[in-house]
């Protein structure tokens, strides 16, 4: 269960990891999925069947073709995170 505390709104540890890094990087620069897997410490095939798929369902994430980036809806959350 390592990473996986629960932060806020069902998001664990390593969700916010990924966000915050995309969010560094700036919004509209992209990221290979093996990048995400490495910070996240998990398998390329587990970020991808476990981990983006929520952050997309929740519209953190947007995958394209040139990889992954941090939504408008993904950056009002790690804005407002210490917040509560």
């Amino acid at each position: 269960l390592q990473g996986r505390q629960i932060v806020k709104d069902s998001l664990t540890t390593k969700d916010i990891i990924v966000l915050k890094h995309l969010a560094e990087l700036g919004q509209g620069k992209y990221v290979g999925v093996e990048v995400l897997a490495v910070i996240t410490q998990q398998t390329k095939q587990n970020f991808i069947e476990l981990q983006e798929p929520f952050l997309i369902q929740r519209g953190y994430l947007s995958r394209g073709a040139r990889g992954r980036t941090i939504t408008n809806k993904g950056i009002e959350l790690l804005n407002n995170l210490g917040e509560d």
